[in-house]
């Protein structure tokens, strides 16, 4: 399910019913070929990108068909190997993942990272929270710019 504020809105396609296709027959330089050609470029293209295709049977409770949906999609990107980047709303730590890019970019270690992003952090022997957070923000940040490269990208995991 796309996460508010994330991601632009899911793609709803309305297939074409009976009467669409009727109504086509009368328009001029159609065929019946050139609609199914038309239908399945389009169908093809969205699957491409990483999207999948679904049928919601409205006369059918939804909730059910959304689990086996979630499932379904889980089951394919455990198959292709896809790893969705996040389950939750992250975005208000970017800034914070662009800082230690910034900061690794410039070699910078990460205990002066820390020292830059978290200036009230504690980092002393032994637990150096703030080079923790740091490393942890270094691995998600490189993650996510990974993800957007190879168009993976999905909001949950």
């Amino acid at each position: 399910m796309p996460i508010r504020g994330m991601l632009p809105p899911a793609s709803i396609i309305q297939l074409p019913t009976f009467e669409d296709v009727e109504k086509w027959e009368h328009v001029s330089g159609y065929t019946a070929e050139r609609g199914v050609f038309m239908l399945l470029r389009n169908l093809t293209e969205l699957q491409y990108q990483g999207d999948t295709l679904v049928t919601i049977n409205r006369a059918l409770p939804i909730e059910p068909q959304l689990d086996a949906i979630r499932e379904s999609v889980a089951r394919k990107n455990e198959l292709d190997g896809v790893n969705p980047a996040f389950k939750r709303d992250q975005s208000a730590k970017w800034p914070l993942y662009l800082r230690v890019l910034d900061g690794k970019a410039a070699n910078a270690s990460d205990d002066e990272i820390a020292a830059a992003v978290y200036p009230d952090a504690d980092n002393v022997y032994p637990d150096y929270p703030g080079r923790k957070v740091t490393k942890a923000a270094a691995k998600q940040a490189r993650y996510l710019s990974e993800i957007f490269a190879t168009k993976s990208f999905s909001p949950e995991k």
